[in-house]
């Protein structure tokens, strides 16, 4: 489930949804940061600077290390 960044009340419904469906089927729900999402899918490794707009003209961006299936940040977003 995506942990953010987001809107408050976006990512607030969408983990508890996410965890009452997984108490509900009996699977795991780990929140992970949207990202660290974007961070992997680019399929890149090493370093990557992964970006997403946050609304009215801003840009959330973080640094990662990313090898395999694995973003590990190396900086605050």
């Amino acid at each position: 489930v995506s942990a953010g960044p987001g809107s408050f009340t976006g990512i607030r419904i969408g983990i508890a949804t996410a965890y009452g469906l997984g108490d509900a089927l009996n699977v795991p729900v780990r929140p992970l940061s949207l990202l660290a999402a974007i961070a992997l899918a680019s399929g890149e490794s090493g370093q990557v600077l992964a970006a997403l707009p946050v609304g009215r003209d801003n840009i959330c961006v973080q640094r990662f290390i990313a090898e395999g299936e694995l973003a590990t940040a190396r900086s605050a977003p």
